[in-house]
């Protein structure tokens, strides 16, 4: 079944008008009376407050309009996060990029012919042994945000994945 938000309609009749399509006035009373039974409120549709949720019941033989107005809102709800964990992934990947090429610059300098060469020179080896841990923690750090980006991806699969069984 449905949802829908009530949009203020004056009668069951304007109600299932905006909901289904192609009513003949059998299956208007057929549809009317599936409203009523899914909505007792509507008893006194006077009463109710635009933005109040509805349930829109399925009704064999009678189909729903394509009107977007009347889309199921969890759909729009799922389609949206949807839509925004795809953004998300792709600020991740950017970032995640960004950072592994600021890895590698480092890297490169650790391995500049003219750096190791001035290294050499110097007294036994407090430089070179810095320089050799700053490459072990830049392998490290590498480590970590392909292991980031891996968990972060996974994560983001399955939140879109779980969406998806809602918006379909």
């Amino acid at each position: 079944m449905r949802i829908m938000l009530f949009h203020g309609e004056q009668s069951i009749a304007d109600l299932a008008d905006n909901i289904y399509a192609c009513l003949s006035s059998k299956t208007h009373a057929v549809a009317e009376a599936a409203l009523l039974k899914a909505n007792p409120e509507l008893k006194e549709i006077g009463s109710l407050k635009p933005g109040a949720i509805l349930k829109v019941p399925m009704i064999s033989g009678i189909s729903f309009k394509a009107d977007r107005n009347h889309a199921d809102p969890i759909e729009q709800v799922g389609a949206a996060l949807i839509r925004s964990l795809e953004s998300y992934r792709s600020q991740l990947v950017d970032a995640v990029t960004e950072e592994g090429k600021k890895l590698d610059d480092e890297a490169r300098l650790l391995e500049d012919t003219e750096f190791k060469r001035q290294i050499e020179g110097e007294d036994e080896g407090e430089l070179r042994a810095l320089c050799a841990a700053a490459r072990h923690g830049l392998v490290g750090r590498a480590k970590k945000l392909k292991n980031f980006k891996n968990a972060m991806s996974g994560v983001v699969d399955q939140l879109a994945g779980e969406l998806g069984k809602f918006s379909r």
